[in-house]
């Protein structure tokens, strides 16, 4: 699941509005603020970086979309059968790492879900099976560095995964 600061500047930055504004003025502080924040630590960095009351207005009126959203992917990816149950803890040897980003973190409202929920729905992110690929691939759509972070972690976990299952 997408979380909030990438929805807001996916949806709304560079836009002449005040939700457009805000996601302008959060990128501008992009270095500090981290992804999987729920509700009270999102509204606290918009109330230390933003300027202006507006820029809080915006963030409650940001949140109940992002949270619609939400709840809409959730209902998406439940009719076609995306997500992933929550029980289903067996490794399967073998995986790919697409494979094994799916498995574990397709639908969780983190870094590392937000990443599997990127691959899932880029058509030729399956198709890339080495690390240099697919930091090749990241850096051609121009990631940012917190999510090139983030698949430098997980390659990490997933080769001792595949350490474990060799």
């Amino acid at each position: 699941m997408m979380a909030f600061y990438t929805w807001l500047m996916r949806t709304h930055r560079n836009q002449n509005t005040p939700l457009g504004e805000l996601a302008e003025e959060l990128h501008k502080h992009s270095h500090i603020i981290t992804r999987g924040q729920g509700y009270k630590r999102s509204r606290a960095y918009v109330q230390i970086l933003c300027k202006t009351s507006e820029h809080l207005d915006a963030f409650e009126e940001a949140w109940k979309g992002y949270t619609a959203f939400k709840a809409e992917c959730r209902k998406n990816d439940k009719q076609s059968g995306t997500i992933i149950p929550e029980n289903q803890n067996q490794e399967e040897p073998g995986m790919t790492f697409y494979e094994w980003m799916i498995h574990h973190y397709l639908g969780k409202d983190t870094a590392r879900g937000d990443l599997a929920y990127d691959m899932h729905h880029e058509g030729d992110a399956a198709d890339l099976h080495s690390r240099e690929d697919i930091l090749a691939y990241l850096r051609f759509h121009r990631a940012c560095k917190e999510c090139i972070a983030v698949f430098k972690r997980c390659w990490k976990d997933y080769e001792k995964y595949e350490a474990a299952n060799a």
